[in-house]
């Protein structure tokens, strides 16, 4: 039997596509809660990164010795 893809709206086919748009908003609520429960809290004291100086850059080829080639 071929599938009715003329009445998705259907009392046959209700009990898919509500079923799957009722769990796809209870996860954007879920979604939205946490997102605004997150954002709302305080940071607090953040620690500030220690940088440590960035080393002298020599060329390999410069800076050899003489006698490395051989």
């Amino acid at each position: 039997m071929a599938k009715d893809r003329a009445r998705p709206f259907s009392r046959k086919h209700a009990r898919y596509w509500m079923t799957a748009a009722g769990g796809m908003v209870v996860i954007m609520l879920i979604n939205v809660v946490l997102g605004f429960w997150i954002y709302g809290r305080d940071p607090g004291p953040q620690r500030v990164p220690a940088y440590l100086p960035i080393p002298a850059h020599g060329d390999a080829g410069v800076d050899a010795p003489p006698d490395a080639d051989r």
